[in-house]
């Protein structure tokens, strides 16, 4: 089965791991919200907090340890799959921006706000080009699982596929960020539906 998608102006896990490390760093004492802000060449994703004692934007983009300033709101993250691995945020950012066409995301840090931009892949008014996306075995056999039956369970595929149910949700909030399946209704009467098919 071939899969072909519209490259998007943003990588979108790239986008979500930002707005995750936003959270998961802000500085709660001070009232000030997360900011996503959306222009037509840029997203800025904004959080109020101080990094670390010696840090600076260098030490966010080359090797070091995890340090988040709210240590159970990561681990629940982490519990939740949003974090995949610690201190790997920045690098899959980088990577998935690389990967979409976008130049490299750039960080700023200035009175006590640390701010995070994406510039468009495309000049506003462009046109998306398309590209194959790739899937691994596990995805390819989750879609062909849904082809079949659109109202499966995780725990089904699980069972079928021989893999943890965790890895199945890993794998289906990847194939959604993709645009590759969507769910329609509600968890307990809904259906998943495959919106690339082959062509």
């Amino acid at each position: 089965m071939a899969f072909r998608r519209v490259f998007r102006r943003y990588p979108r896990e790239a986008v979500r791991e930002l707005i995750v490390n936003a959270v998961v760093h802000r500085d709660y004492r001070k009232g000030v919200p997360v900011t996503v802000s959306v222009h037509p060449d840029r997203i800025v994703i904004a959080s109020k907090g101080a990094l670390p004692e010696g840090w600076t934007v260098e030490t966010l983009l080359g090797d070091h340890d995890s340090d988040p300033r709210n240590r159970t709101m990561a681990e629940v993250f982490h519990d939740a799959g949003y974090v995949e691995n610690w201190a790997q945020g920045i690098r899959k950012v980088v990577e998935g921006c690389r990967a979409n066409g976008n130049p490299d995301p750039e960080f700023g840090f200035a009175l006590g706000v640390l701010k995070a931009t994406i510039r468009s892949a495309t000049p506003p008014g462009g046109q998306a080009s398309e590209c194959p996306i790739p899937l691994t075995e596990v995805q390819r056999g989750i879609v062909d699982l849904i082809c079949a039956d659109p109202r499966i369970s995780a725990s089904e595929m699980a069972g079928r596929l021989g893999i943890t149910e965790r890895t199945v949700q890993n794998n289906i909030r990847k194939l959604v960020e993709l645009g590759m399946i969507s769910r329609e209704g509600n968890n307990r009467t809904g259906a998943w539906k495959v919106n690339h098919n082959e062509g």
